[in-house]
């Protein structure tokens, strides 16, 4: 992963600023198809949600994008551990 330092600077600079309703993770893996991700579920609506992406994660500079709005109980029982796992609330793979 060539970009794996820019990306990692880019989180430690855009995750301490974030509101309390995101919970976010940034994702190295080091496989045969190596990627980076980012992860996690936010307490609110969709654009809130793609606001706070803006810049360091959002849909422009994204390989990948996607995200499914649910229910609040649901969200708190994935993230719990239980319920339903597939697809995760948001998650961005980057270029």
């Amino acid at each position: 992963m060539t970009h794996a330092n820019e990306v990692l600077q880019r989180w430690m600079s855009w995750a301490p600023a974030q509101s309390r309703e995101l919970v976010a993770a940034c994702l190295l893996q080091n496989s045969p198809t190596k990627s980076v991700r980012v992860v996690g579920e936010y307490l609110g609506n969709e654009a809130a949600l793609e606001r706070s992406l803006e810049g360091a994660f959002s849909r422009a500079n994204a390989a990948s994008f996607r995200s499914s709005p649910m229910p609040y109980i649901d969200g708190v029982a994935r993230f719990a551990g239980y319920g339903r796992r597939d697809p995760v609330e948001a998650e961005v793979k980057l270029r």
